[in-house]
């Protein structure tokens, strides 16, 4: 906030345990995003897509009970990276099973145009 010359306050009992207004915001969003998932799901997207929330939320576990940091800043890259991967491979996944249902409709309507061709 500070581009804008803006700031804001982190709630008391967060600043007596030493929390700044970046934690702060990631607790907030952590709580509000699976809300924001579950909302999301009304719009029927494609299964595969949930392989990214899921992949942020083990590595939020793993970092819970395997890695005792009070803030996974170290872990920015490994979700970014990570993140990146996963949609960049359900996009090709989702880009392959379209071409592959069209090729198909396209044979099928071929013998179809065939098969009408050879009974006149």
């Amino acid at each position: 906030m500070a581009f804008i010359n803006m700031s804001l306050n982190v709630p008391e009992r967060w600043e007596k345990v030493g929390m700044d207004w970046q934690t702060y915001v990631w607790f907030l969003s952590q709580t509000i995003s699976p809300v924001l998932i579950i909302f999301g799901s009304i719009l029927r997207p494609r299964t595969i897509m949930y392989i990214v929330p899921i992949y942020c939320y083990m590595l939020q576990l793993y970092w819970i009970f395997l890695d005792y940091q009070m803030v996974d800043d170290s872990y920015l890259q490994v979700y970014v990276v990570g993140t990146t991967v996963l949609v960049a491979s359900a996009i090709f996944l989702l880009r392959w099973l379209l071409i592959k249902r069209v090729q198909d409709k396209i044979e099928v309507a071929k013998s179809k145009i065939l098969r009408n061709e050879g009974t006149t």
